[in-house]
């Protein structure tokens, strides 16, 4: 994953790398209203599952007061061309976004930091399902008591919960992560109808919202 990130490239304002990320420079600022219209307000935290190069989390870091962002990819690579660029064109030290390079879905890596939200974006899509597992198993470490949990994933039909499609690639369908949440004591839903047309990767997205079960609240 980290092969091919040359951050050098950040020196060349023409470089044929700035146009291969326009996609990722651009961002997303739709997934922060996303969050929002389920009540992400500044004083939140808010950690993203899956920075990449921060096409998302820039949005994030610079509505949310300072100290408010964590996230963490598998490519340190990805991170640090992200940050980079965004310290170049916003001021992003000064929000000072924690930012972690992860090997494993542990989150002892969140060093006991807990956020009030959690975001994923077509990240287990890219995962097989016994690391999806884990990862609800493990967040559950970082989340304050009623946190909400947002995240995307590709299903194809309803009637398969499993299936994969290619190296990289699952389809889960809504009953496969009911289940885990179920298991796991998350109250679960598709809210897919909030999600705007520029947040689908593909025809197959799906966006749900788990709110976790514990006393208090995130507001």
């Amino acid at each position: 994953m980290d092969g091919f990130v040359n951050v050098e490239t950040l020196d060349a304002e023409d470089s044929d790398a700035m146009r291969r990320f326009e996609y990722y420079i651009n961002g997303d600022p739709d997934s922060l209203g996303i969050a929002k219209s389920f009540g992400l307000r500044p004083h939140h935290t808010l950690h993203e599952f899956g920075v990449g190069f921060l096409r998302t989390a820039q949005h994030f870091i610079n509505y949310l007061d300072a100290g408010n962002f964590s996230g963490n990819d598998a490519s340190n690579a990805r991170i640090e061309f992200g940050s980079e660029y965004f310290r170049r064109k916003m001021a992003f030290d000064a929000k000072r976004p924690k930012l972690i390079a992860n090997t494993d879905n542990s989150f002892d890596w969140m060093d006991g930091c807990k956020v009030d939200y959690f975001w994923s974006l077509a990240v287990f899509t890219h995962m097989p399902p016994e690391d999806i597992e884990e990862t609800f198993n493990n967040m559950r470490k970082i989340l304050k008591p009623n946190a909400v949990v947002l995240f995307t994933y590709s299903e194809r039909a309803v009637d398969r919960n499993i299936e994969r499609y290619n190296v990289k690639d699952w389809w889960h369908n809504f009953a496969f992560y009911a289940e885990l949440a179920e298991r796991y004591g998350f109250e679960i839903e598709d809210v897919s109808e909030a999600m705007p047309e520029s947040v689908h990767i593909n025809a197959a997205t799906r966006l749900v919202k788990m709110r976790w079960r514990g006393e208090g609240s995130a507001s």
